[in-house]
């Protein structure tokens, strides 16, 4: 990709994100000066500041070097939306949306199947977010179990083990949150 889309993309985000110059440099040790010629196409960035300037401001590096044209609005029928099983088939999710290179988060609707067990604990770099739209649902973050029922809402920080159970008679639904985006 040319220097110059690759600058205006970031100078686009920057500014979306109401972020002088200078914020990045403190953010991540990459002088103002050379972020501005970056943005403005007469350098071209290294690997390693292209990453430092993705990470000030919070997106994926990806997003900087795609090709590909990603609309402002993408409408997902339900009737197109895949279902997807994990965890020894006992939890589905259905994602409310394709992947696109430049997304940063992911949004499904999830259930959890009766009487789970055996969920596994699991760690990542992000966040999640989720409400419980029917059933009850246990979950075990950072040395702590948090049980959630029909309305609550939970949100948490993912570099602790966590997991999800449902040991409730029913199922359990809910919408389901995740930044950075799941591999669905």
């Amino acid at each position: 990709m040319e220097p110059v889309k690759i600058g205006q993309r970031i100078k686009n985000i920057r500014q979306r994100n109401n972020l002088t110059l200078k914020d990045i440099e403190s953010r991540v040790a990459v002088s103002a000066t050379h972020v501005s010629e970056i943005e403005r196409g007469r350098t071209s960035p290294t690997v390693g500041a292209l990453g430092k300037i993705a990470e000030a401001l919070g997106v994926d590096p990806a997003m900087f070097l795609t090709s590909e044209r990603v609309p402002l609005a993408r409408v997902n029928r339900a009737a197109s939306r895949e279902r997807v099983r994990f965890e020894g088939g006992h939890y589905t999710v259905e994602p409310f949306s394709e992947p696109v290179p430049t997304q940063v988060l992911s949004a499904a609707f999830s259930s959890w199947d009766p009487l789970m067990t055996d969920a596994p604990s699991r760690r990542h770099a992000g966040e999640e977010f989720g409400y419980i739209v029917s059933g009850r649902l246990e979950l075990e973050s950072g040395g702590r179990t948090f049980y959630l029922e029909e309305g609550d809402t939970i949100h948490f920080r993912t570099q602790q083990p966590h997991r999800v159970i449902n040991r409730g008679n029913e199922p359990c639904t809910a919408i389901w949150v995740t930044s950075p985006k799941f591999g669905f």
